[in-house]
């Protein structure tokens, strides 16, 4: 959705006082913070492709906008119409920032200016106003003028330190590629050419709320689980009760908008056991030794089986691909693609 000139300029404001560290009232656990943004991807996303490659063209997809590669992926797999959201203010200005450096910039270059933070290039003020400031359509100059604003105030090694996520630092540009398919080489021009054929909606709203509100729309796909954790430590306070009640809420409003043979993702989620090896621990709720995560994962099992097919997936974590490792036993991340239940 379209934002209005105040809420630019608000929204400047904060950025200014994150990276300034004056802004009161973080939520933060581990790496989740209340405004801190996401800059590049933590998973493989090679998942999307392959699913939509089994499961036929995506007509409708709704996603959460996080760093936008997410929605790349989708566009690039030919998605005709993605809704994306995110609760955090400056996702969408990321989404915006890329999505013209995309335009204007060749891949190696592009990696170099947004995803390679030990590059001279990256956030480089000379490439951003010599090139990148081009790629922004006359519908988009809203959020050209906040991160030209950005550009100005701040340079690289402070927007690193405080207006990227920690572990950001610690990757390298290069090893995205390898679970970005439209960062690949071979893929990219092409990828340049669809970039602008999917009507895309960008939102800054709870992504629930926002999937209850569109009742005049069946989705072939919904991937909006990585934002479970975050609602668990945040909104429910580490409240199993009262996040179990989310998670049905959820199931049912997914149930009601997922169309015939849509896929629903679970991510983040389930890397050592599947929900079913969970329900098959009848002594976890009443086990003193067993860890705060196995009961709330159990409890998150009992509600997905009541909705869904479930079908395990296994990929490369991206920790793995950065590593060079073949060690499937400890890092690779386990992905679920449910289906609606139709028995």
């Amino acid at each position: 959705m379209p934002i209005t000139e105040e809420e630019m300029k608000q929204d400047i404001r904060l950025a200014k006082q994150v990276v300034n560290k004056t802004t009161q009232g973080f939520v933060s656990r581990n790496s989740y913070d209340k405004y801190r943004p996401f800059w590049a991807a933590t998973q493989n996303l090679n998942y999307i492709r392959d699913l939509i490659k089994a499961s036929g063209k995506v007509k409708n997809a709704f996603t959460i906008l996080g760093t936008s590669e997410n929605v790349f992926e989708l566009i690039n797999c030919d998605a005709e119409n993605i809704w994306a959201t995110d609760i955090n203010p400056f996702a969408k200005y990321i989404y915006f920032l890329k999505k013209a450096a995309i335009r204007t910039l060749d891949v190696k270059e592009y990696i170099s200016f947004l995803l390679e933070p030990s590059s001279k290039d990256f956030f480089n003020e000379r490439i951003f106003e010599q090139r990148v400031i081009q790629g922004f359509s006359c519908d988009e100059q809203l959020y050209l003028q906040f991160w030209i604003e950005l550009f100005h105030l701040f340079d690289k090694d402070q927007i690193l330190d405080r207006f990227t996520e920690p572990v950001f630092k610690l990757t390298r540009g290069q090893d995205r590629v390898r679970y970005c398919r439209h960062l690949q080489r071979k893929n990219y021009e092409s990828f340049k050419e669809k970039l602008d054929n999917p009507k895309v909606e960008i939102y800054q709203k709870d992504a629930l709320e926002l999937l209850e509100s569109i009742s005049d729309i069946e989705f072939d796909w919904i991937d909006i689980t990585n934002i479970l954790l975050f609602v668990l430590q945040t909104n429910c306070a580490n409240d199993r009760s009262q996040f179990n009640d989310f998670i049905k809420r959820l199931g049912d409003t997914v149930q009601n908008r997922l169309g015939e043979d849509g896929i629903f993702i679970i991510d983040y989620m389930f890397r050592s056991k599947t929900p079913k090896e969970y329900l098959k621990e009848e002594r976890i709720e009443n086990n003193p030794f067993a860890s705060p995560n196995d009961k709330i994962y159990k409890a998150i099992a009992e509600t997905l089986v009541e909705y869904f097919d479930i079908i395990p997936l296994t990929y490369r974590s991206m920790a793995n691909i950065m590593a060079g490792s073949q060690d499937s036993s400890l890092n690779d991340r386990l992905i679920l693609a449910k289906t609606k239940n139709k028995s």
